[in-house]
């Protein structure tokens, strides 16, 4: 989709939905509060605003993971060079 001049978009009316948390991975409480503050601040200028999980994010998050590990990690270990860290985060829907 192209972007255009921000300054342009009409707020009022616009449909918009968001979540502080995927399910897959817990945002801190500071995430939560601005994604919070920025629906209201939405909504207030007229905006149509709901809390809603997009459908088939778990799915995306499997394909993900399995894309990830396709090569044998060797993806994620350039990532972590890349970032210059050895820490890698492990998640796993049975674990939520």
């Amino acid at each position: 989709m192209p972007l255009s001049d921000p300054d342009r978009v009409e707020l009022r009316g616009l449909r918009i939905a968001f979540h502080g948390s995927n399910g897959v991975h817990s945002p801190t409480d500071e995430t939560v509060a601005v994604v919070n503050a920025a629906a209201k601040a939405l909504s207030d200028e007229g905006s149509v605003v709901e809390e809603a999980l997009l459908q088939g994010i778990e799915e995306g998050f499997e394909m993900h993971s399995a894309l990830m590990i396709a090569d044998g990690g060797l993806c994620v270990d350039r990532l972590l060079q890349e970032y210059g860290t050895a820490e890698i985060c492990t998640l796993s829907w049975n674990a939520f």
